[in-house]
This record gives C-alpha cells, sequence and structure tokens, in this order.
C-alpha cells in the first residue's frame, strides 16, 4: 500500500517469522526492474519507475508467496 503509489509502496508481510522476503517488480512484459529483500512493513522505493501497472511478486526461500498489481502514479 499505498496503490497506486508515487513514491513508496510498502510491503505487508502477514507471517512475521518470513524475515527475508524477496520482492521482484516486474512491467508487464515480464522484464523485472526492480529486486529487493524486505522484511515484514517494510517500504520499497518506486520514485524511479515509470508511471503505468507493474506486477509485484513475492517469494521466499525461492516459494511464491504471492503476487500483486502496482500502479504507479
Amino acid at each position: 500500500y499505498p496503490n497506486p503509489a508515487q513514491n513508496f509502496v510498502t510491503v505487508n508481510v502477514v507471517d512475521p517469522t518470513l524475515q527475508n522476503v524477496e520482492i521482484n517488480i516486474t512491467d508487464l512484459k515480464g522484464k523485472v526492474v526492480l529486486t529487493q529483500s524486505v522484511r515484514p512493513f517494510d517500504s520499497i522505493s518506486v520514485t524511479d519507475l515509470s508511471s503505468g501497472m507493474y506486477i509485484i511478486h513475492c517469494t521466499n526461500d525461492g516459494v511464491a508467496l504471492g503476487s500483486f498489481r502496482l500502479v504507479k502514479k
């Protein structure tokens, strides 16, 4: 959150035991535009991303946790 985002997105990891969640943000063509490791409630800067739609992919130790749409203003 927030979504749509302008500068930052906060990743709300529901399970606090997951301490090394990797975030990959891809454009709609599947190109990875940002990769970052996060902990629960970390913020990710999306300032450098162009306006548009992206997909946030969350994994933990190679296991997919979920994917979410992101709209960048």
